[in-house]
């Protein structure tokens, strides 16, 4: 037991130490800890939710910041077994500082005792895979925003541009590159069929017209696809990502019963492939 609050304790002040180094100022290459070629992961992983930090009140090129980007972006992420959605914890800077800090490595302990607790290994190294080495989706999805958004700051680069939905969608129609049809209409009224006068109404201002929102006709499957899907599920896409050395990279989506898009149920992503073909795209997915 001794042995083993020395390690969790161990896990813990590294995983501080790595943060501050980044947090002061100092780089990546010249960080002392974690130097091994098995550590690499842990080392990124350190990085990555440093720069969360770093990146806090710079612009991003969805929001205002990237703090304002995370609170949309994890409003739908909830701590486990709690209903608490993550944007909480980026209400302000000092809130973000203490979950990274306090919060984060409770919850991989929490975890780390769950996995004890089922017999999967021993706390101390269910702690230290939670804490330095994550290897869950939601991790992965996070490294991957704050990379994004920081290549962006450094670059310019100005394809970033076509992460808002209707910019995409205009430049697709400019230039023949076919896409999810758009309603051209000064927008809409919706009202719940059974509430009382003037309750349950919303009002929708069209993209076309200036405003926020992008108008378009629920889309099916096509029953070349419908056929492998179970029924009434929701409209699957398959994306192709051009620009690597090695290949094309896909992901495909596969709509479940009783959803409503297929964002969430993602099968597959990451495959080199020589061609790609793809189904119709929603609005949520940039319309394309």
């Amino acid at each position: 037991k001794k042995l083993s609050m020395a390690s969790l304790l161990g896990t813990t002040l590294l995983y501080w130490k790595c943060l501050v180094w980044y947090w002061r100022g100092k780089s990546f290459a010249t960080c002392p800890y974690l130097r091994e070629n098995e550590n690499r992961q842990a080392r990124v992983q350190l990085r990555s939710l440093a720069l969360v930090m770093e990146l806090w009140d710079k612009p991003h090129y969805r929001h205002p910041s990237f703090a304002h980007d995370l609170r949309a972006n994890l409003r739908n992420v909830a701590v486990p077994g709690t209903g608490l959605p993550l944007s909480f914890f980026c209400s302000f800077k000092l809130l973000g500082y203490w979950a990274l800090l306090v919060f984060n490595p409770l919850v991989c302990f929490l975890g780390a005792l769950n996995v004890a607790r089922k017999g999967g290994g021993g706390l101390a190294q269910a702690y230290r895979q939670h804490l330095l080495f994550p290897d869950d989706w939601f991790s992965y999805w996070r490294l991957n925003c704050a990379l994004a958004s920081y290549y962006e700051l450094v670059t310019k680069e100005r394809g970033y541009d076509l992460e808002n939905k209707w910019t995409f969608l205009k430049e697709c129609m400019a230039k023949g590159v076919p896409c999810s049809p758009c309603l051209d209409m000064k927008g809409l009224c919706i009202k719940h069929k059974n509430e009382e006068g003037g309750l349950g109404i919303h009002f929708f201002k069209n993209a076309t017209k200036g405003g926020d929102w992008i108008i378009q006709e629920t889309m099916a499957n096509d029953k070349s696809v419908a056929k492998f899907l179970p029924e009434n599920a929701p409209l699957s896409t398959f994306r192709v990502m051009t620009g690597s050395r090695l290949g094309i990279a896909s992901a495909g989506s596969a709509g479940r019963v009783a959803v409503q898009t297929a964002h969430p149920t993602k099968a597959k992503a990451g495959d080199k492939a020589k061609k790609g073909g793809g189904g119709g795209g929603g609005a949520g997915d940039g319309g394309g």
